[in-house]
């Protein structure tokens, strides 16, 4: 089995390739851009990684993956990058911010995918996996304004996409975590987080391999369709 996974050097990314590379014929592709360091690691350690350096805000550096991966039949797309959280209010906030993160997390999601599903469409089998938010299941936080966009705009990709490739064969899924533990969110002032901590039912962050789990739960069955919300119960 081929998968393709945007974002795997991040924490969710990582757990994503840990699960799947359980099975010694999985061949994992994943993406990384700046972090070239954890990208080696993980090539070290499980070796059916293979790392790929892309800079999604760039369209040259997108297209460019692309044709490195155009004769790879792919059996999953994960679609994971996306841009670290950054707070700002309203008014502080310009579209050049909203146009980049749109860039790396939605852009990079609908030219992959568009580009890499060819094959699964040709064999009527497949899954497309969505990494969406639990942004977009009730009212958002505050003060995100370019992350909260953005992820509506993924999160419509997704819907239109799961009832286009609906008779293909194709499983669209998805899945909305609430915040997770990961470095991710190392631009968020502690308190901030804090307040999220508190509201949920177990006053704790997701781990990122309760998303890895579900990932992997998707591909292992043939349920189509379905945004599934992920929060932490734990006491």
């Amino acid at each position: 089995m081929n998968i393709f996974l945007s974002g795997g050097s991040g924490g969710i990314g990582s757990e994503i390739i840990k699960s799947f590379s359980a099975d010694s014929d999985t061949v994992i592709y994943f993406t990384y851009c700046h972090n070239a360091s954890k990208a080696g690691s993980l090539q070290k350690d499980y070796p059916n990684a293979r790392g790929l350096r892309c800079d999604f805000s760039s369209r040259d550096g997108l297209l460019g993956l692309i044709s490195k991966c155009s004769d790879i039949e792919f059996d999953v797309i994960i679609n994971n990058a996306f841009s670290k959280i950054i707070l700002e209010k309203f008014y502080a906030t310009d579209w050049e911010k909203i146009q980049e993160v749109i860039d790396v997390g939605v852009r990079s999601a609908f030219k992959l995918t568009q580009a890499l599903s060819w094959s699964m469409k040709k064999r009527k089998k497949g899954h497309i996996i969505n990494i969406l938010s639990s942004v977009t299941l009730g009212d958002p936080p505050a003060q995100v304004i370019p992350y909260v966009m953005a992820k509506y705009a993924l999160w419509g990709f997704h819907n239109a996409l799961a009832a286009e490739l609906t008779k293909t064969g194709i499983h669209v899924n998805a899945i909305s975590p609430h915040m997770t533990e990961t470095a991710f969110l190392s631009e968020l002032p502690e308190h901030y987080i804090a307040l999220i901590k508190d509201s949920l039912p177990g006053k704790e962050l997701l781990k990122p391999c309760e998303i890895a789990a579900m990932a992997k739960y998707l591909v292992s069955n043939q349920i189509n369709g379905v945004n599934v919300p992920i929060m932490s119960a734990r006491s």
